[in-house]
């Protein structure tokens, strides 16, 4: 038996086709031996067939009775059996894709369907249902279209048979969580609640940096007020900005320094000018001075708020130190773990 079944697949296979990889035989690319000369004029061939196709001359092509769309057929495979580089290949795709566009336009105007109208609906309605009195006869028409609608009409109930009992349900009632004794509690303000956060009362970095811009234009707004009343000048408090808040040894902690600045400004605890006479930026803190607070006489309104941005890059704020000759600011410099 393993000798028969051995012997008969042998011959199933000697009887089999083999299949062979036919190499083919027009040769391509450098092979062809085709000159650049051949190659110019097979593509300029190929742009005025395309130029044929999506012009004028190419509508004819969608007439299934007219023999342009064969014509044109014919005349790009010709042109195709002459190609060898993949540079005329593509040209060739680009014609095959017209004449495609063509034929699917030539598809649509064999199965084109008849096409009506409201206005040619009533004119042919008019002359097929008026009797010899050019009256409109309802009978007459009614009898030609009933046979559309000799069928017993149906009825559907979709809300099952008529006499099904429907039981009503019954909604559950929810009862109302009862407030436990968190709830009850007395509600806090997240400005209280960041301060059971700190648990020991210690101010954060953030708290700690704006504090000391705010005791420093104090410390050094009353020891300008004492020098100017010693000298016997008006008692202004007015300290150079530059001098208070930029750092010479860091940008980073300067803008930190005017940012905070900005808040006491914002609350009154500080003014800002500019010296028309000297063209320095002056700050002063309000409780020093307060005839130049942002508060009025009766102490109740203030002035209405500005607001405004300010632009500071490092080059201004080297310019802004070397002008004002400022060695060591104000603002003690922040090392550690306060430092940025």
């Amino acid at each position: 038996a393993a000798t028969a079944t051995a012997t008969a697949s042998a011959t199933m296979s000697e009887e089999a086709p083999r299949r062979s990889k036919k190499k083919s035989s027009v040769p391509i690319m450098g092979e062809s031996g085709q000159t650049d000369a051949e190659r110019r004029k097979l593509r300029t061939s190929q742009r005025k067939l395309l130029k044929r196709i999506t012009t004028a001359e190419g509508d004819a092509m969608e007439d299934a009775k007219a023999a342009a769309f064969d014509q044109i057929r014919d005349s790009n495979n010709a042109l195709f059996k002459k190609v060898r580089y993949t540079r005329e290949a593509v040209l060739d795709g680009d014609n095959l894709d017209a004449i495609t566009a063509r034929a699917s336009r030539q598809a649509d105007r064999l199965v084109s369907v008849a096409r009506y109208d409201a206005a040619k609906f009533v004119r042919k309605l008019k002359s097929k249902a008026t009797n010899r009195e050019h009256n409109f006869d309802w009978t007459m028409l009614g009898r030609e279209v009933g046979t559309c609608f000799n069928a017993v009409p149906g009825i559907n109930f979709m809300n099952g048979p008529v006499d099904h009992h429907v039981a009503e349900k019954k909604r559950a009632v929810r009862e109302r969580r009862k407030r436990g004794s968190q709830e009850e509690g007395e509600e806090e303000r997240p400005e209280d609640l960041k301060e059971m956060e700190k648990g020991d009362g210690r101010l954060t970095a953030a708290e700690q940096h704006y504090q000391s811009v705010s005791d420093t234009l104090i410390k050094r707004s009353n020891e300008v007020k004492q020098e100017e009343e010693r000298n016997g000048k008006k008692q202004k408090g007015e300290i150079n900005m530059v001098q208070c808040l930029f750092n010479p040894k860091s940008f980073t902690q300067t803008v930190e320094n005017i940012f905070h600045f900005s808040f006491l400004v914002k609350k009154g605890d500080a003014g800002i000018r500019v010296d028309k006479k000297s063209g320095e930026v002056k700050t002063w803190n309000s409780k020093v001075n307060t005839s130049n607070s942002n508060v009025k006489d009766n102490g109740d309104e203030q002035l209405p708020s500005k607001q405004c941005i300010v632009a500071l890059d490092m080059k201004q704020w080297q310019a802004l130190i070397d002008s004002n000759g400022v060695v060591k600011s104000d603002v003690p410099h922040r090392t550690g773990k306060n430092a940025c």
